[in-house]
């Protein structure tokens, strides 16, 4: 599937479906880059999308500053990389003796790995994503949740792709104030400092490369250049 816009990269896709331009006139449209592919899916899983929220909480100060949940929305930039150190190795071993590697396959696995995470001021905010997170509440309160007045808070994010910067996938997430103070008590093994937004965005590329259930989670086969 692709998009007719940068407004079309939306979570509400059902909806969206029915007056996207692409749709109705069969064109071809811009094919989403590997890393938002790999967003994208992650989006319903629990264990993955709990480590990004930790980032999200670090990255907003939620537990110092609750308040920032509604003047800031969160980017996080996302790639794919390649992880095969052997082939990277051989191709090494080639270009030392003079000589030139065999081509690469047209396709091979890539990882997902965060970048950055970065905060947004309301002012630069997407109005789609804003409109994404007020949809998102809507469905919430039908359902009799997130009621006004209640203590969570919607945080509104975005993966914004390192590869093709016009590529985003909107995430907005609900954060209980337990979830807070499960980030609050986050510290180094050895320090017992609090972890950082980077160290938590550490962590989780880190797990991709060596949890094989967390890997072949975040695993996409793509085209081997790009």
């Amino acid at each position: 599937m692709g998009y007719c816009s940068k407004e079309c990269q939306k979570a509400d896709w059902k909806q969206h479906k029915q007056i996207c331009s692409k749709t109705h006139t069969g064109e071809s449209a811009l094919t989403r880059p590997p890393d938002i592919k790999v967003a994208e899916r992650i989006v319903g899983d629990d264990d993955i999308m709990c480590h990004v929220d930790g980032i999200l909480i670090k990255c907003l100060d939620l537990e110092h500053h609750p308040e920032n949940a509604e003047k800031y929305a969160v980017a996080l930039s996302c790639r794919v990389e390649l992880t095969d150190a052997k082939r990277a190795a051989d191709r090494i071993s080639y270009y030392i003796r003079g000589e030139e590697p065999p081509p690469l396959p047209e396709k091979l696995p890539k990882l997902f790995q965060i970048g950055k995470a970065a905060l947004i001021p309301n002012e630069s905010v997407p109005p789609s994503l804003d409109e994404t997170v007020e949809g998102q509440r809507k469905i919430l309160q039908e359902a009799g949740l997130f009621k006004p007045g209640c203590k969570e808070v919607m945080v509104r994010c975005m993966w914004v792709s390192e590869q093709s910067t016009w590529a985003t996938c909107y995430c907005p997430r609900v954060v209980t104030p337990e979830m807070i103070k499960v980030a609050a008590g986050l510290t180094h093994p050895h320090t017992k400092e609090p972890l950082t937004t980077e160290d938590l965005i550490k962590m989780f590329d880190v797990r991709a490369l060596t949890d094989p259930e967390r890997k072949k989670k975040l695993s996409i086969v793509s085209m081997s250049i790009g």
